[in-house]
């Protein structure tokens, strides 16, 4: 039965959770428990151990982010698109998912919004590209 798990020999207690015996990343300790590596541990094999996995994100500029609390307010403006009402930039998915859940509202002037009045943000998409290549945004 424990054969296919990894066991969990030689990893600190404080860098391990427990887990159901059915979880993919699920190791086994020498007492029959299950355990997995804490979310923070996870990129170890990568030299990336004890680093957040949302740190890449933090990194980027307040500017080159969608404020939309539907992608997590923190999700890079990837596909940026602009609303003509007030000028204020958002990734296409999230504009359009806060228009359809609001009567197509928009969120920041309460203006009546057509999708129409939803155009692509060149520029912002040019920044966020630019900002990936130098590394500081992944």
């Amino acid at each position: 039965m424990y054969g296919r798990y990894r066991k969990a020999h030689g990893i600190t207690g404080n860098k391990l959770m427990p887990c159901e015996a059915d979880d993919p990343d699920a190791m086994i300790k020498a007492d029959g428990t299950f355990v997995k590596l804490k979310p923070q541990y996870r990129r170890r094999r990568s030299g990336l151990a004890g680093q957040k996995i949302e740190k890449s994100k933090a990194q980027a500029p307040a500017e080159l982010l969608c404020g939309i609390g539907n992608c997590g307010g923190d999700k890079l403006l990837k596909t940026a698109v602009k609303l003509e009402c007030c000028g204020r930039v958002f990734n296409d998915e999230c504009i359009r998912t806060r228009l359809m859940e609001n009567e197509f509202v928009c969120p920041y002037c309460k203006t009546e919004v057509e999708l129409d009045d939803i155009v692509p943000d060149g520029e912002m998409r040019r920044k966020v590209k630019a900002s990936a290549h130098e590394g500081a945004v992944q």
